[in-house]
Order: C-alpha cells, then structure tokens, then sequence
C-alpha cells in the first residue's frame, strides 16, 4: 500500500491532468475526490469540503492553486 504522501501526489496528479484536459470543476472535483477516497487515510480529510466550496464560487485557476497545494 502506498504512504498517505504517495497517494496524495496521485491524487494531485490525477485531477490536474482531468484539469488539463479541459474538463469542468465538477469533473476534476469529482477525480480528486474519488482518489481520495481509495486511501484509509485521504478518505475523510476536511479539506475536501473546502475544495467543494471552492468548486462552486471560484475560477479553475483557484481550483489548480488548491489541488497543487492540498497537503
């Protein structure tokens, strides 16, 4: 099993390439959320609330800032 680290950086990696793909918000939220969720210790961080929030009332470019710095 991957380190909580290791499985971050796939899930970063994951939904910046949904990102720059074009797809919309939701689909790139949607990508980081589902990876997040295949790691017991990524499956309930609070911040994946914050990035809902985010989706919803901010730019792509903010969603890239936040994914890029999600720890």
């Amino acid at each position: 099993m991957m380190t909580r680290d290791e499985h971050l950086e796939d899930c970063k990696k994951r939904a910046l390439m949904v990102l720059d793909e074009g797809q919309g918000d939701e689909e790139v939220w949607a990508a980081f959320c589902t990876t997040m969720k295949q790691h017991p210790e990524t499956i309930n961080h609070p911040a994946l609330v914050l990035g809902m929030r985010l989706m919803m009332t901010d730019t792509m470019r903010d969603m890239r800032k936040f994914i890029e710095d999600f720890i």
